[in-house]
């Protein structure tokens, strides 16, 4: 000890000594005297604080850390061998250098602190890297939609709940066993001596061989693999040799932010994250992931995969072969046995005569034709989980994509959602969609005298009419659907007049009382006699001077109307009549003075633009205020959903939450009276013996609470569009029902010569009430 402390005095010593020596140098140099003179007996008698001393010094100082630097690059690099053994020997301690240090660098970055911002980061890629399943009422997986911030092309797959243990324990094995989710126990000194080969997920012999550009090991961490999946990339975009090099420093990254969070539980996140965005698939376009594999394959949800079907499954994702496209499925199969042997043998015998047993069983899944699919049953059973989602949903897939943006713009960056159910039941509903295409058929085949223009159920780039039919139960979820079609906004005739109805009621307007023919600005009157209109309107009792306002909204061109919104109501409420309702304002003057007017024409003659979903939102609304307990849901295409916060760890149903786009309740029909006079103007249609749709009436096993139609017409006077809403009883259950057939509003030839709204509207009912009796 003693000699030890002697020889380190001694060495200190001599490093004085020459970095004073060094130091006198640099002091006589003629630079540092820059031409003073001050050498030999003068430089001596210069005071010590001289400037000149401490340069001196800090040169001399450099000069040694330079020295001692180059001393030790010598030492590595072995440019101070002098025979072949001596190159060989620093060749080896070269190796074992960069070892340690590659080593010590590792653990020294993943043993830093999470930053809470990447790790979010992360599990914001993994929520948009994760697809909504979508579920049927009885739980059947009918398709999936991807999340609304995926990038197009983003490779997707459904979140899976349960990692069944065999798959598990054969992607592990056959990765190298490479994941240790107890990392906290880890030193430095394990992974210099070897008694442990990876840290948080990351293996020791990924960085020796990240740095060997010609190791073509095709073997791939699960850690590594996860990391190109979430940042959608094949290779890490380097060049060349490297892009190993560049894919493993990514995955240390992910590690040292993820792994924390994902280790817990022993891995349950981890493991979750490697089953739902691993590069297993059915097809090769298709979704990605177990779930979606053990559904397209097997039938089976991930937890009720056999031993074997799992160890298939497995073997499938670590080849990345697609199952349903395989050549050899023999091969699968034999390396599926040996590879369970080699994991199993020793310790659990039995388990692995079950696998082989089950293997020997397993027959090669029979190619499906999408073309030989004919019945809704054979669709949900089609192997291609993106194809029977389009098949199956349809023009429905439209409204439950933007009900799932609507939930999502609701959730945080933590939360996804994980699975949806319908409100459809889509199979009865297709059935339901080839009977009323049939039914439309016959009836135009039937309708000599309609002078059709459009065929009905054909699509409308080849000739046929733009066709919606919409019916939601009492808790506004959509049960029925059927479309030709995208229908824009447009024109919907007299069913405008229903807001002017709900706002006039409301403001104790009876049925009976008698709206002005009063002219304006050279308006039309649809009143018989009096097209212009009348200018006095003190004698509402003369023929054709006023009409009932049960009458006037059952006009076509009704001044009536119009004038009792500008008499009876004031313009704000009218303003606030279009936002309650959720009506376009097709010329916004708001402000203006002559805005209220405006927007009182437009309900008065059937310029409103709305769409038939719009209008099966106020009948719904309006339906459950008289009928229901007052208190109506949105109509909605989504009943339920299944939420997983990543931050709370936690999964939970929520039902749809979306407010309806239309106010009535609490801003209207406060009052039983009103209530009562609303049912009276919206009973007419059905229920009286002039009434348009009176012939509805012979239909058997239904009652009608609330009907009313409309129509629009082309410049020609030819009939464009037919507009249907109604609130009916079909075995004690209340349904809503939102229907139309049009023609496209480019097209000026119309719809028909001469088509009633009971003539194509009483099948479409018919199929409506037959389907759900």
């Amino acid at each position: 000890m003693y000699l030890a402390l002697l020889k380190v005095f001694f060495i200190g010593g001599q490093a004085i000594d020459w970095v004073r020596l060094h130091a006198l140098r640099y002091f006589a140099h003629p630079l540092i005297q820059n031409g003073s003179g001050n050498s030999g007996e003068r430089a001596a008698k210069l005071p010590l604080k001289d400037w000149r001393y401490g340069v001196s010094i800090v040169l001399a100082l450099i000069e040694s850390v330079v020295r001692s630097i180059w001393q030790v690059f010598r030492w590595m690099f072995f440019l101070n061998t002098r025979s072949v053994l001596e190159f060989l020997l620093s060749g080896v301690k070269l190796v074992i250098v960069l070892a340690v240090l590659s080593v010590a660098s590792l653990y020294g970055y993943l043993s830093g602190e999470p930053d809470a911002r990447l790790l979010a980061h992360y599990q914001s890629l993994h929520q948009t890297h994760t697809a909504t399943a979508v579920l049927g009422q009885r739980g059947s997986l009918i398709g999936a939609m991807t999340h609304p911030k995926a990038a197009e092309g983003t490779e997707s797959g459904l979140y899976t709940e349960m990692v069944p243990p065999v798959y598990w324990d054969i992607l592990d094995y056959k990765t190298g066993r490479k994941l240790d989710f107890s990392y906290q126990d880890t030193s430095l000194s394990d992974l210099l001596f070897l008694r442990k080969s990876n840290y948080k997920g990351a293996a020791v012999s990924d960085i020796m061989t990240a740095f060997n550009p010609f190791d073509e090991s095709e073997k791939e961490s699960l850690l590594s693999q996860l990391s190109k999946t979430l940042n959608d990339q094949k290779e890490a975009g380097c060049f060349g040799l490297f892009d190993r090099l560049c894919n493993t420093l990514s995955s240390i990254r992910l590690a040292r932010h993820t792994f924390p969070y994902l280790a817990q539980n022993n891995g349950a996140e981890f493991k979750r994250w490697v089953a739902i965005h691993g590069p297993l698939r059915g097809h090769g376009d298709d979704l990605k992931g177990l779930r979606t594999v053990a559904d397209v394959v097997f039938k089976k949800l991930p937890e009720q995969l056999s031993n074997a079907e799992q160890s298939i499954m497995a073997i499938a994702q670590l080849q990345a072969q697609p199952l349903l496209d395989l050549e050899n499925w023999d091969d699968l199969i034999q390396q599926a046995e040996v590879v369970s042997g080699e994991l199993y043998t020793r310790q659990q015998p039995r388990l692995v005569n079950n696998i082989r047993a089950d293997l020997k069983a397993l027959k090669a899944p029979k190619p499906v034709l999408i073309t030989g699919v004919k019945t809704p049953q054979e669709v949900l059973n089609l192997p291609y989980l993106m194809r029977r989602g389009e098949l199956l949903l349809g023009s429905f897939a439209t409204l439950v994509t933007k009900s799932l943006e609507a939930e999502y713009s609701r959730t945080t960056d933590s939360q996804l959602i994980s699975d949806i159910q319908l409100s459809l039941p889509v199979t009865e509903n297709a059935i339901f969609q080839a009977k009323l295409q049939s039914r439309l058929a016959s009836f135009e085949r039937r309708c000599k005298d309609c002078g059709l223009r459009r065929i009905l159920g054909e699509s409308p780039d080849k000739g046929g009419a733009q066709i919606q039919v919409m019916v939601a139960d009492q808790a506004g979820q959509i049960v029925r659907y059927f479309t030709r079609g995208e229908v824009n906004p447009r024109a919907i005739g007299a069913l405008s007049a229903i807001p002017a109805s709900v706002l006039l009621v409301s403001e104790n307007n009876k049925p009976s009382d008698l709206f002005c023919n009063q002219t304006y600005r050279n308006l039309p009157s649809s009143v018989e006699g009096f097209s212009s209109g009348i200018v006095n309107c003190d004698t509402l009792q003369e023929k054709g001077h006023a009409i009932s306002f049960q009458q006037a909204i059952q006009a076509r061109a009704s001044l009536p109307l119009f004038y009792a919104l500008r008499k009876n109501v004031d313009g704000k409420q009218v303003q606030g009549l279009y936002r309650d309702f959720g009506l376009t304002d097709l010329r916004s003057r708001e402000g203006n003075p002559s805005h209220a007017e405006q927007l009182a024409y437009e309900m008065s003659y059937g310029v409103v633009q709305s769409t038939p979903l719009r209008q099966l939102e106020v009948i719904h609304q309006l339906s459950e205020i008289l009928y229901g307990d007052g208190n109506p849901r949105s109509v909605m295409s989504i009943s339920q959903f299944l939420v997983t916060d990543l931050q709370e760890r936690k999964r939970y149903l929520e039902f749809s939450k979306i407010p309806s786009p239309i106010v009535i309740n609490g801003n209207y029909l406060r009052t039983n009276e009103s209530k009562t006079f609303l049912k009276q103007l919206l009973n007419y249609d059905v229920n009286t013996k002039t009434g348009p749709l009176k012939s509805l009436r012979k239909l058997n096993n239904v009652r009608f609470l609330l009907t009313k139609s409309g129509q629009t017409y082309t410049k020609q006077l030819a009939l464009r569009d037919q507009w249907l809403v109604a609130s009916v009883l079909i075995r004690g259950k209340r349904y809503s029902i939102s229907a139309f057939v049009g023609s496209p509003v480019s097209d000026g030839g119309g719809l028909a010569n001469k088509l009633s709204a009971a003539d194509i509207f009483t099948p479409i009912v018919s199929e409506i009430v037959a389907d759900l009796d």
